[in-house]
């Protein structure tokens, strides 16, 4: 299941971690099917004709927009989640009838997996793409609101009766087995995949002190802390530049990155900061050679795309030491900084930006680890492997 499609028109790591497997796994025998949720009109005839199933296609019976209109008036949050299970079950079912499906695949968001399988006779996984309770206080919300309370307590609930729990790193995976309190025996870690990037960073083409954040302005990716860093690296490095790519989602004040720029920086930093806003995946691979260090400045991730993107690309990088970002960077220890630690960062950009030797060198080992551990071919046959095992076919 893919949250929207497609990929080229997503900003969802999901909607990624589906297309880079769905070709692969087919390489290996298995006939993949691919249910979204979310297309824009205008893509719905292609994304039919290639073969993917939309929820969209479901329309609502009488009695079940009756049903929903009454769940609105008392829970909206229950309403919104029910009627996207319901429109998940009808599309698979559809497809279970067209050929019968072993094995499908779902994220825990908002626990729909466990209304999809009481509907359907099919092994269910459960991928952990980012559970909630993780994600909430790095979010900087209330844990305890009742909608974020219920949200916890569903994706739970949808955990503890799936088949099977897969998830990218071994943090999450420990993180539920301990919130959850389940043991969750079948459960694997098999990490997302991430062909290597054509475009390579290089130290002729990067601009010197040039700094690079891919993200959204919020307190989940930790824009406020590479801003505050940068601020502290400005004092001693005053040629030095930051990117600013991403969304402004704003912080839990309500605070927006423009305020936040203003009220951190001096007039002197500022000027030196551009914001692209929004920009595409190829725009994006072409900006990663032209600057001297990416940042991820994460509070939680499950699996850092923007990680290994720097990494398939040969860009030197630094990652917070959040969720599965050291698991990804355990090679390299000195290049991960302590989450919301905007003096230690701007201490590691010191380093980095005054080493390009040291720099160049970590990013040429980057883009060598992402070949061996990432590569769509290999996570593919791990995929294929935890799919046949679920469904007891060879």
């Amino acid at each position: 299941m893919s949250p929207a499609w497609p990929p080229e028109r997503s900003y969802n790591g999901i909607v990624t971690y589906v297309a880079r497997l769905t070709e692969p796994l087919r390489a290996t025998g298995i006939e993949v099917n691919v249910v979204a949720q979310i297309v824009e009109p205008d893509q719905r005839e292609a994304a039919r004709a290639a073969g993917v199933a939309l929820t969209v296609d479901e329309p609502d019976t009488p009695a079940h927009y009756v049903a929903n209109r009454l769940l609105r008036r008392v829970d909206p949050g229950a309403a919104d989640a029910t009627h996207t299970a319901w429109q998940l079950g009808r599309a698979l079912r559809r497809l279970h009838r067209r050929s019968p499906l072993d094995v499908y695949e779902t994220e825990e968001a908002f626990g729909h997996g466990r209304l999809v399988r009481r509907h359907l006779d099919a092994k269910q996984i459960i991928r952990l793409h980012g559970p909630w309770f993780l994600c909430v206080p790095a979010l900087g919300f209330d844990r305890n609101t009742l909608e974020n309370v219920k949200r916890i307590e569903w994706e739970g609930e949808a955990i503890r009766a799936a088949d099977v729990i897969s998830s990218p790193c071994r943090f999450a995976l420990d993180e539920v087995r301990r919130r959850y309190e389940v043991s969750l025996p079948n459960a694997r870690v098999i990490p997302n995949a991430m062909p290597l990037s054509d475009r390579t960073w290089s130290r002729e083409e990067a601009k010197p002190q040039s700094i690079l954040f891919v993200g959204r302005f919020d307190r989940l990716k930790g824009a406020d802390t590479l801003i505050e860093a940068f601020g502290r690296l400005h004092a001693t490095h005053p040629e030095a530049r930051l990117t600013f790519v991403g969304p402004d989602r704003g912080l839990p004040d309500g605070t927006g990155v423009e305020a936040f720029l203003d009220r951190t920086l001096t007039r002197e930093a500022r000027a030196n900061v551009t914001q692209l806003g929004l920009q595409t995946a190829d725009q994006i691979r072409e900006l990663r050679p032209t600057h001297a260090v990416t940042v991820v400045a994460s509070r939680y991730e499950t699996f850092p795309m923007t990680v290994l993107e720097a990494m398939a690309a040969a860009s030197p990088l630094l990652g917070s030491r959040a969720g599965g970002i050291p698991e990804v960077l355990d090679w390299a220890p000195e290049l991960i900084f302590a989450p919301g630690d905007a003096e230690e960062l701007a201490a590691k950009l010191r380093w980095l930006l005054d080493a390009p030797e040291t720099a160049a060198a970590l990013g040429a080992r980057s883009r060598e680890i992402c070949k061996e551990r990432y590569s769509p071919e290999a996570v593919a046959r791990a995929t294929a492997a935890l799919y046949r095992d679920t469904s007891g076919r060879s």
